[in-house]
């Protein structure tokens, strides 16, 4: 019995088609992920836009910032001023009013010393307000006036000698007539008491230059004129104060170097 011979498939064929189909299927896959990649790393160059914001916000801003800081800087630093400017004016109407009250012709002696002692709470700022009550005084109780001018003074050269003693040496080595001759006593008064050293060579020419009434009648103010013993007051006076500061120490010469080092 003869068999007829069925046509068989080409296995080899058929393996090597379905081989290729799927190295095509992922060749197409691969070529998709990699342009799915590229879409994805595209939007990168937009970062660094964005990562240039905030410094650019940030310089922006610095400009703003110092002009808002140097302006509240500036308005503390008036405020300050402003409020200081007050307080002086304050303390200078009060002063005046002090200084009023003690060349008052009526005031009494004990209302002399506590208007003195209220003056001399102001320090070395009281100071021109006490020379001046020195000088003027009052017409019906100068000699009050003046010794507690001179009482004034002393309080304060126990907490500030360096200013009282610069401000009565200015008064013995003006010439000009600007202060009167009892004026000039109580500086010199006033230089020994407080131990002015750094006036010793200025109290020294004032001895050795005072040498007849003449000569002190050139130097006061013509009111009142002084005598021959207000002369002698005043020359007494200077040779004392001239022995005290003698054994007063002087002071360093790095102190008559003025702030900022220059002479």
């Amino acid at each position: 019995m003869q068999h007829s011979a069925h046509p068989q498939p080409a296995g080899g064929e058929s393996a090597t088609g379905g081989l290729e189909s799927r190295l095509s299927n992922m060749e197409r896959k691969l070529d998709e992920l990699a342009s799915a990649g590229k879409k994805t790393d595209g939007p990168s160059p937009p970062e660094k836009k964005r990562s240039g914001f905030w410094p650019d916000i940030v310089k922006s801003l610095i400009p703003s910032l110092v002009m808002l800081w140097a302006t509240y800087a500036i308005k503390d630093s008036v405020d300050n001023a402003f409020k200081e400017r007050q307080l002086q004016l304050q303390n200078v109407q009060a002063m005046t009013q002090l200084q009023n009250a003690l060349q008052n012709p009526k005031i009494t002696p004990d209302d002399a010393t506590t208007d003195a002692v209220q003056l001399a709470a102001f320090g070395r700022y009281s100071i021109p307000f006490f020379v001046n009550v020195l000088e003027v005084g009052g017409e019906n109780a100068r000699e009050n006036a003046q010794k507690s001018a001179e009482q004034g003074l002393r309080m304060v050269s126990r907490t500030e000698p360096q200013e009282v003693c610069a401000a009565m040496n200015r008064i013995i080595t003006n010439h000009t007539g600007l202060y009167t001759w009892t004026t000039h006593l109580r500086a010199l008064i006033l230089l020994g008491e407080a131990g002015c050293g750094s006036s010793y060579a200025d109290v020294s020419a004032y001895v050795k230059e005072l040498s007849a009434p003449s000569v002190l009648q050139k130097w006061v103010g013509p009111t009142p004129v002084p005598d021959q013993s207000e002369y002698d007051r005043i020359a007494k006076q200077a040779a004392a104060t001239k022995s005290l500061l003698g054994s007063a120490p002087k002071p360093h010469w790095w102190n008559s170097i003025p702030a900022g080092g220059t002479r």
